[in-house]
């Protein structure tokens, strides 16, 4: 695969990942906070503080933010269709096949002037 095609792929997955991640880390910071008030006058503190991982979320929730996930993936290929990247006032030139079986990679040109 091609570093530009790989950089795409990762860009995607990251964003599909991005509010699951989110909301993990909600449902993390809420249990501590939530655990923070409790007041239990008499037990001795453990021994060993280890943290522990969040409960796993409701199918219902991973569902919904997976959808986020899926609605973030699709507007950024939206995106990226209406607005590509390419440099100011340049032309795209797409990739060719030459005799002898070379491809010549896609890339952008400096507009010419008229």
């Amino acid at each position: 695969m091609e570093p530009p095609l790989l950089k795409a792929i990762l860009e995607r997955v990251i964003l599909f990942f991005v509010p699951i991640a989110l909301g993990y880390l909600w449902r993390w910071a809420t249990e501590r906070r939530a655990e923070n008030r409790l007041v239990q006058p008499m037990q001795p503190p453990p021994a060993i503080l280890i943290p522990q991982p969040p409960r796993a979320m409701s199918r219902r929730t991973t569902l919904w933010l997976a959808a986020a996930g899926a609605i973030l993936v699709a507007a950024s290929l939206v995106g990226g269709a209406l607005w590509p990247r390419g440099p100011d006032r340049s032309v795209y030139v797409p990739a060719e096949v030459r005799p002898g079986g070379s491809v010549t990679p896609g890339h952008f040109e400096p507009a010419r002037k008229p």
